[in-house]
């Protein structure tokens, strides 16, 4: 009993102490911090002008998403998010990007449970609604091997004009196994799919500049070489295997 009086007493401390405004906080990173504390911390700040933020290497980060949630209510000028080797629940991260319309750079490493549902709610939203993330410019999919090529190219092709998909299952399975296609032949794509946009007052997403494919080995190399016509800048390193890192003594 001794022991349970001061667990109590500390909770209720806890939950009685004001939360403390952090105005000019404009990055945060969180490595190896423990989800518990991480939690307590968020719980405890506001940060009404955070751009940078970081969570690499923690477990479940679905509570720490309620509270980006919250703080995204009142105001979160989020631009950067890095996301790394973590768990978390897709439907509710979905929902915490709705919120961020001021990010650009959208960095996930090694997170399994990212699928294409997520590069779905990015390239097509439903009619008479916002776009999620209009306004990213750069995304990193390293190691992210759950996620599939038909979305991932949705994605990038209705990010072009800010409509969904215009080619058809057979021209687009063509242009994936094409290994290459001319420059002029996208850029009349693009114009086409620009022209056939609708005048609408909602605010249209920005074209990708820059993905980071690497080590997803579901994405072959005509695939690659596709994503290269649409975006300037496409890393896809391979990853190393075993005999790959071993170095030997070169013959005299």
């Amino acid at each position: 009993m001794d022991l349970i009086r001061p667990a109590l007493w500390r909770a209720r401390l806890f939950r009685s102490t004001k939360v403390m405004k952090l105005l000019r906080l404009t990055k945060a990173s969180f490595y190896y911090a423990g989800i518990m504390r991480t939690r307590m911390l968020l719980s405890q700040i506001s940060f009404p002008a955070l751009e940078s933020l970081d969570f690499c290497y923690l477990d479940n980060l679905t509570p720490v998403l309620e509270h980006l949630r919250q703080q995204s209510l009142t105001s979160l000028p989020l631009k950067y998010l890095r996301i790394e080797s973590s768990f978390l629940n897709e439907p509710k991260f979905i929902t915490l990007l709705r919120r961020l319309t001021s990010l650009v750079t959208l960095e996930l490493v090694d997170v399994e449970d990212v699928t294409c549902f997520l590069l779905k709610s990015l390239s097509s939203p439903p009619v008479a609604h916002p776009w999620v993330c209009p306004k990213l410019d750069r995304l990193n999919l390293d190691g992210c091997t759950a996620l599939e090529w038909d979305a991932l190219r949705g994605l990038v092709e209705s990010r072009l004009s800010g409509r969904p998909p215009q080619l058809s299952s057979a021209s687009a399975a063509a242009a994936s196994r094409s290994s290459f296609v001319s420059t002029a032949s996208a850029s009349a794509h693009i114009h086409a799919l620009s022209l056939s946009r609708p005048a609408t007052p909602t605010v249209q997403p920005r074209r990708l500049s820059s993905i980071d494919v690497t080590r997803c080995h579901q994405i072959s190399k005509e695939m690659v070489q596709w994503l290269k016509m649409y975006v300037r800048d496409v890393r896809c390193e391979p990853a190393k295997g075993i005999w790959e890192s071993l170095s030997y003594p070169s013959a005299e």
